[in-house]
This record gives C-alpha cells, sequence and structure tokens, in this order.
C-alpha cells in the first residue's frame, strides 16, 4: 500500500480522488496533518485543525462485493474498539460518528464509484478524528486528548486505524 503525506490539504477524501485518475495502485491511503476543506456525510464541514487525525484509503474493489453491515459502520465499530484500549468512554453511534460523553470525537465516511476497470469499483474510507488538540474544534466535539491528558502518536494511530479495514 502506497501512503501520501500531506501538511496541509483541502480535502484527503478530494485528494484521494484526485490521485484516483493517475495511481496504478489497487490500494494507496492519503494523510494530511490539517485540512481546509474536510467534509463528512452529506458534504458537511469537518473542521479538522492541526492536532487531528485526517486519512483516507482507497482501495479497488469487485463491483459484486458486498457488504452485509453499511460499511462506515463497520469499520467505525472497529475503530472504536481499539480506541476503547485508549479511553473506556468512547462509543458508536450509527451510522458513521465516533463519540465521547455525547461529544463528537470523530466520523467515517465511505464512497464507492466505478473505476475504468470493468467490473470493479474504487472504494473511499475516509476517518477524521480529533486526537491531539487541546480544544475542541467545535462546543458540540471533543479530543482524545482533553479526556485522557495525553498525547498520542499521529502515525501509529494511522497504522491502527488501517488494521481496523
Amino acid at each position: 500500500m502506497i501512503w501520501h503525506y500531506y501538511p496541509v490539504l483541502d480535502s484527503t477524501q478530494a485528494q484521494a480522488k484526485r490521485l484516483s485518475g493517475i495511481s496504478r495502485s489497487d490500494a494507496f491511503v492519503i494523510v494530511a496533518a490539517e485540512q481546509t476543506a474536510g467534509h463528512g456525510q452529506y458534504n458537511r464541514q469537518f473542521l479538522s485543525p492541526r492536532g487531528g487525525l485526517y486519512m483516507t484509503v482507497a482501495q479497488t474493489l469487485p463491483q459484486t462485493t458486498v457488504f452485509h453491515t453499511p460499511l462506515s459502520y463497520r469499520i467505525g465499530v472497529r475503530i472504536c474498539q481499539y480506541l476503547q484500549t485508549l479511553c473506556p468512554d468512547i462509543t458508536m453511534h450509527y451510522p458513521n460518528d465516533i463519540m465521547l460523553q455525547s461529544k463528537k470525537l470523530g466520523g467515517i465516511l465511505c464512497e464507492s464509484y466505478p473505476t475504468h476497470t470493468r467490473g470493479h469499483r474504487r472504494v473511499y474510507i475516509g476517518i477524521g478524528m480529533n486526537i491531539n488538540q487541546t480544544r475542541p474544534p467545535l462546543a458540540t466535539a471533543t479530543t482524545l486528548r482533553v479526556h485522557t491528558n495525553k498525547s498520542y502518536t499521529i502515525s501509529t494511530m494511522c497504522y491502527k486505524f488501517i488494521s481496523c479495514i
């Protein structure tokens, strides 16, 4: 899997779509330290200041792949289970929000589009998580650091989250 890192990016999801047109890889990861136009479900703004984890995994799958549970929820549950080892109060809110004491910690955005290769589609799995910010980006949000008083290595979390996909 090829990794692409950007200090600042409009959106990891948008960059993954742009790279899909030129990448020959069946799977790659986009990571940004900050997003200027991050978005979630229904194109809602997702504030993405430094200190958070912002990534998109792009993967080519057969068109016939069937998910019996929505992909965002399935991945979200696995990420939530990992995060609960760091802070047990984290919960999954269907279909794609990860919550901490009734405040949004992060979310999962999954999109899928046909590829130029017949019988395949490209799946984009976007993950945005408030990790090391000392203040939440919104009053309705929170960060892992605020609740645990610990700082986390974003690259380690990226690898952990990839293992949840």
